[in-house]
């Protein structure tokens, strides 16, 4: 028996070719691979192209340079939240994630009655 992985935070009981996005990696479909590392890595680059989207939201939010965005973005509980892959913050889309920053930025917390992705 081989054994597979997929770069995702959470338990696969069915492949669900509907969750699959679009116009990502190589189209639709379910990507495994034998290397855990391979599969870490791909959170890790997923982390990495949601940090690029939101620091250009930043900039473009606030009128923050690139230094400003990413000190703000690294400096914050919301991004402690993306780098857990138990919360799955890392798979969902800028914009989403980007209120949460917002809301930290601006309320102080990034908790909120809304927030889903909190680690126990």
């Amino acid at each position: 028996m081989i054994k597979l992985y997929h770069g995702s935070n959470l338990p696969i009981t069915k492949i669900d070719l509907s969750k699959s996005k679009k116009g990502k990696d190589f189209g639709c479909g379910f990507y495994l691979n034998p290397s855990k590392e391979q599969a870490m890595d791909s959170i890790q680059f997923q982390i990495e192209c949601l940090s690029a989207d939101i620091v250009e939201m930043l900039m473009n939010t606030y009128g923050w340079d690139m230094k400003k965005s990413l000190d703000e973005l690294y400096g914050s509980d919301t991004f402690k939240l993306i780098c857990n892959p138990e919360t799955g913050l890392y798979y969902e889309g800028a914009i989403y994630v980007f209120q949460y920053l917002k809301n930290e930025l601006e309320s102080g917390s990034v908790y909120s009655s809304e927030c889903r992705h909190q680690t126990k």
